[in-house]
């Protein structure tokens, strides 16, 4: 339909791999959902998820946010000034320059965690991964419901809203959104994409940036876990020492 289309006007395919927070803009980490890897990452921050199903090997193929924007503007200029005759069709991914594991995640999560923890009122943070359907499952039953189910109960006690258990679903059913992806490797042929990022003008690819500024993994985890916990946890870095007692504790 769209290749029809292309007949009486100028249109492109882009298609952004997993989208994260932002790697610069409007500033670094920001982010406005909990969709995808944000919400499994906010819930070890918080305490709250501690295993999760996928491949320690493998890697989740992302893009931040406003690298997805530059790359929309870029491929719609492209196509309406270099007139191709095909319909473009660019997967916006980076799996081939950028690749953090899941082990890198949890490994550097763990580090990072005691340097930056968040106010944390339910579990010392913590994380399993597992692969195989049964220790999943047992690990799952054992860390995330039978403790809800108690929390939930003594909630229920105190004539409180009971939430944990409605939390664990949500967590199961995003869990299983990303297991397509994150229990085997995938990647996506990205050379048609790569051969739009030098033919915007020289003084506008620095505005419309494309790839990657140069950051470790680390950095590039420290910008994602600050982002969630100013913007969807609202914290205030000023309470930092504070929630680091707390993690101590």
């Amino acid at each position: 339909m769209i290749a029809q289309i292309k007949k009486n006007l100028p249109v492109v395919i882009l298609l952004p791999s997993v989208v994260t927070g932002s790697l610069q803009e409007p500033e670094p980490g920001w982010i406005d959902n909990l969709n995808g890897p944000a919400g499994i990452i906010c819930g070890i921050m918080a305490g709250v998820l501690r295993v999760s199903r996928c491949l320690e090997d493998s890697f989740l193929d992302f893009v931040p946010i406003d690298i997805t924007l530059n790359a929309m503007i870029v491929s719609a200029w492209v196509t309406k000034h270099k007139h191709p005759d095909k319909l473009p069709v660019y997967n916006c991914a980076y799996g081939d320059t950028c690749q953090i594991t899941f082990h890198d995640l949890k490994k550097l999560g763990e580090v990072l965690v005691k340097k930056c923890p968040v106010n944390n009122d339910l579990w010392y943070p913590f994380f399993y991964l597992a692969n195989n359907t049964y220790y999943f499952y047992f690990l799952f039953y054992t860390l995330q419901v039978l403790p809800a189910w108690f929390v939930d109960s003594l909630l229920i006690i105190l004539r409180k809203e009971p939430r944990l258990t409605k939390l664990n679903i949500r967590i199961y059913k995003a869990m299983n959104a990303l297991k397509y992806f994150s229990c085997q490797q995938i990647e996506f042929d990205n050379s048609n994409y790569k051969s739009i990022f030098n033919l915007t003008p020289s003084e506008e690819r620095e505005i419309f940036y494309l790839k990657f500024k140069e950051v470790t993994k680390s950095e590039l985890c420290v910008i994602s876990m600050k982002g969630l916990a100013k913007f969807i946890l609202h914290e205030k870095d000023e309470d930092l020492d504070k929630f680091k007692a707390k993690y101590w504790r």
